[in-house]
């Protein structure tokens, strides 16, 4: 294999890996210069010991796992952030309560007084 040929292979290489699932191996395989698959599938399969489609597939997975897990965290900082909010507004009637017990005030009249209205 010469040096272009290797060249050509590794920018294959670096598109297929970072192609989305409506990306094929021959249209890539075009865009750098193969004429055809059975090249590009010979050449590319003895410099990284797999078909581009396996590259492709390998991608497409590592992007939807990347997708899965920025899902996760999402939810739960927001599971996080919303019990932090309940609390917050659990402790904030508990302490109204506590106003209204000891003072005999009414409920708006001690929200009032916390600063509420």
């Amino acid at each position: 294999m010469t040096f272009p040929q290797k060249d050509k292979l590794e920018q294959v290489y670096s598109q297929t890996i970072r192609s989305d699932s409506s990306t094929h191996a021959i249209n890539v395989a075009k865009q750098n210069g193969f004429p055809g698959r059975g090249h590009l599938r010979r050449h590319y399969r003895d410099l990284f010991g797999k078909l581009p489609s396996k590259t492709l597939n390998h991608s497409l997975l590592t992007s939807i796992i990347k997708a899965e897990q920025s899902l996760t965290k999402m939810m739960s900082l927001t599971i996080k952030y919303s019990t932090d909010y309940l609390s917050q507004k659990k402790n904030q009637s508990t302490q109204l309560l506590a106003q209204v017990t000891m003072t005999g005030l009414c409920p708006n009249q001690a929200f009032r007084q916390q600063g509420h209205f």
